[in-house]
């Protein structure tokens, strides 16, 4: 039920399970995922500690507990579980997968790899620690350890608490060309390009850290075939389009300038393509994409000469593209279109 995110129902089951057999640290170690999963740290980790107190060895808690720790920023206090855990078995893998992420977390990106490549190496197949191993990696890419260390932070917060933050924030920018005229105009000016600044990061984070990793020829090997097709199209669409805009706005070709734009464009729908476990998901952002590069291969062909679409298709194909584009970046927070 939580793999297929009934969450409601899996927390049912788990409760029902703790009434049935309260001696079962099974049955908070259930309760405590589905809270995990819903991003209540607290109520996690409060299920952690009973699993325990029925067995003090239970490894499925005892990782329960270390990351609900880790993730309300209690550094202390999940460095003695990590310890414990070690203790009591030097082989566990999911223990140098948290051990990992608490590097990571503290920007000690040599000791996570270590750690990730140790509980692969007890686990060739443990995903946790290939994704973990993953971010290791991307976090070598400047843009990508401070988005990530943000990210962090930020979780450190409940759902509702996170979310007025950012409605806060974007309040900020719609109201500061309001609140900031005259000689206090900048200050609008420098809210408005930080918000577009971080929507943009937000989107292209991870995309472009992945195209960072699949240019390493052995890093590559830590993505799967659809996080280096998402390498491929995010990073190259946004080098590409970056490059084309440039060379367009210098040499005066007003052709080749709105090619990379459309180009670049094209890398943010491409982030929420290829990983996406939402089906919906892939087909809207795909198709987006797609209008995106059939736009600026329009483009190319008209500033070459060659025969392409009329006047009107070719502007409002361009107007679809950006438009698309620019609901992707609300789309993407859907969850029923990004898994």
């Amino acid at each position: 039920l939580v793999q297929l995110d009934r969450l409601d129902e899996a927390l049912a089951s788990a409760d029902e399970a703790v009434r049935l057999d309260p001696d079962d640290p099974d049955g908070f170690v259930a309760r405590g995922l589905v809270h995990f999963r819903r991003e209540d740290w607290a109520r996690a980790e409060q299920a952690a500690r009973e699993a325990r107190e029925i067995d003090p060895e239970d490894a499925e808690a005892a990782h329960l507990l270390s990351e609900s720790l880790r993730l309300q920023g209690r550094e202390g206090e999940n460095r003695d579980v990590l310890q414990e855990r070690l203790a009591r078995d030097p082989l566990d893998p999911n223990a140098h997968v948290s051990l990992g992420w608490r590097a990571l977390q503290a920007g000690e990106r040599d000791e996570a790899e270590s750690h990730f490549l140790e509980a692969l190496r007890l686990r060739p197949d443990h995903e946790g620690a290939r994704r973990g191993l993953l971010e290791s990696f991307k976090a070598r890419a400047p843009w990508y350890r401070a988005w990530l260390r943000l990210n962090l932070w930020f979780l450190r917060f409940s759902r509702r608490g996170r979310w007025t933050i950012l409605i806060g924030l974007y309040l900020a920018y719609r109201f500061s060309r309001v609140l900031f005229t005259g000689a206090l105009a900048p200050v609008a000016f420098l809210i408005t390009a930080l918000w577009l600044m971080l929507v943009l990061w937000s989107h292209l984070a991870s995309g472009t850290a992945n195209f960072a990793v699949f240019l390493d020829p052995r890093a590559r090997h830590a993505l799967l075939p659809a996080e280096q097709l998402e390498a491929v199209s995010v990073g190259g669409c946004l080098a590409l389009g970056l490059l084309a805009l440039l060379a367009g706005v210098f040499a005066g070709a007003g052709t080749l300038a709105w090619m990379g734009v459309l180009l670049a464009a094209a890398s943010i729908p491409f982030a929420y393509t290829f990983t996406n476990r939402s089906l919906r998901g892939r087909r809207l952002f795909g198709g987006i994409a797609a209008v995106c590069l059939l736009a600026a291969l329009n483009g190319l062909l008209r500033g070459a000469g060659v025969p392409a679409a009329p006047d009107g298709i070719t502007t409002a194909l361009g107007t679809t593209a950006l438009i698309g584009v620019v609901a992707t970046t609300w789309l993407a927070n859907v969850p029923a279109l990004r898994k």
